[in-house]
């Protein structure tokens, strides 16, 4: 198929997991060219899109995150998000966290029913969220560990209400824009733990020069995404330290009749320097796009 352009723990570690996957969603070096393991067992439906990143911190590649969208065009949307440590960060830790969202569309927007993530490092007990949204309104949420164990505010149920998980929030934020045209939108978002704000900008488009590490080259709209810490964050933590004011998003519309897609992410984590990472592999179904 053608494509025309295409815990809070004191350790230095966890401090750069945390840096570099605060992105939710997340150059200095070049990335491989292979294509990333897969993180997804099963087949990719014929109109599924699968996206790979390569992040970078400090220069060195530091994790491969993977986007996995189904039902982009119908009633019900399911989405899925793999991260892993990888390249030189590897050497020093080990990192997991596989997420997956199902939901529908309403006349009011987007709408989630469930939402499953789980995080593993490599000497420490998993940490795991499950949401269940009801018809009322109210947010069901099983976290390991509790907010009292994992010296956190809890997030109280009014703040809950009226909010969507990080990969609902994606899928809304993407078509929101691809139906504006222009970058636009806002969101509330629970993730169990957390409750943030994002609001979506338009910075003005750019030209992605060809590069050998890139999968794509062409025109991209950029995206400011300021990040609003509500509640649920961990409070004896310098959070400037920890999470990004904004992150720069540039979308472009690699694939023809098809919501924009992420082709470069860029933001600046006090503790960890300059984050970049760039989409390197994308999937339509069985086949897969050319550079």
């Amino acid at each position: 198929m053608p494509y025309p352009h295409l815990r809070r723990t004191a350790s230095l570690r966890r401090r750069a997991v945390a840096a570099v996957a605060s992105g939710t969603l997340l150059s200095a070096a070049p990335a491989s060219a292979e294509p990333a393991t897969p993180a997804f067992a099963e087949p990719l439906p014929p109109q599924g899109i699968e996206a790979t990143y390569h992040v970078y911190s400090g220069g060195f590649q530091a994790m491969t995150l993977q986007l996995r969208f189904e039902g982009l065009e119908q009633e019900a949307y399911a989405a899925r998000f793999h991260a892993r440590s990888d390249g030189f960060w590897s050497n020093f830790f080990t990192f997991r966290l596989d997420s997956e969202a199902e939901g529908r569309r309403t006349a009011s927007g987007i709408a989630p029913q469930r939402f499953r993530t789980e995080a593993r490092w490599s000497d420490n007990d998993p940490r795991s969220v499950a949401l269940t949204y009801g018809a009322d309104g109210r947010i069901e949420a099983e976290v390991v560990p509790p907010p009292e164990e994992d010296e956190r505010t809890l997030v109280p149920e009014q703040a809950r209400r009226g909010t969507v998980d990080p990969i609902s929030a994606v899928v809304m934020l993407l078509e929101e824009s691809t139906a504006a045209g222009i970058c636009a939108g806002k969101a509330q978002i629970f993730d169990g733990r957390r409750r943030l704000d994002v609001a979506v900008q338009p910075l003005g488009s750019k030209t992605i020069e060809p590069d050998s590490y890139a999968l794509y080259a062409g025109p991209a709209q950029v995206c400011r995404i300021a990040l609003e810490p509500i509640t649920g964050f961990w409070e004896g933590e310098e959070r400037r330290e920890r999470y990004p004011g904004d992150v720069r998003v540039f979308l472009a519309e690699v694939l023809d009749g098809r919501p924009a897609l992420p082709v470069r992410i860029e933001m600046d984590v006090v503790a960890r320097g300059a984050v970049r990472a760039h989409l390197v592999d994308l999937r339509v179904g069985e086949q897969q796009a050319q550079r």
